[in-house]
């Protein structure tokens, strides 16, 4: 319904050269996921392509957006499970920032990563892979 009029904006929101625009934009997607994650799931590749792509913002402020969203996207078992590698590595590379608040909310982003959804994840397939870069990069930190 109401997520199809919103699309269409978010779109635009995300490719506008304005940063304050990309991040209503990402804050729009998180807030439509939380809101009601069944309707919004033929999305979630969307959300997670905009999320991955706004973490590389040179505006602190999208990064943190970008982050709270990709958070968000973790409680989806079956998008970590296509996506695992991309999440962290992104997520991993943000634990290094200068910024504290990024390196924080990396930080958590990867325990929601590891805690997943409401469904026992497979943490042999989504988290024991990429543990020794997580863990190298939580050493390295900020």
């Amino acid at each position: 319904g109401s997520l199809l009029v919103v699309l269409p904006l978010i779109e635009t929101l995300l490719k506008s050269n304005e940063w304050q625009q990309q991040r209503a934009a990402l804050a729009i997607l998180d807030q439509c996921l939380c809101a009601n994650p069944i309707s919004f799931s033929p999305h979630v590749g969307v959300a997670l392509e905009a999320a991955l792509q706004m973490m590389e913002s040179p505006i602190v402020r999208v990064r943190f957006e970008a982050l709270t969203l990709l958070g968000s996207l973790c409680e989806n078992d079956t998008l970590k499970l296509e996506h695992g590698g991309r999440i962290l590595q992104a997520t991993t590379k943000l634990v290094a920032s200068e910024n504290t608040k990024i390196a924080a909310l990396s930080c958590l982003v990867i325990v929601q990563y590891c805690r997943g959804g409401q469904e026992d994840s497979d943490t042999e397939t989504t988290v024991v892979p990429y543990l020794r870069s997580v863990l190298m990069a939580l050493v390295a930190g900020p």
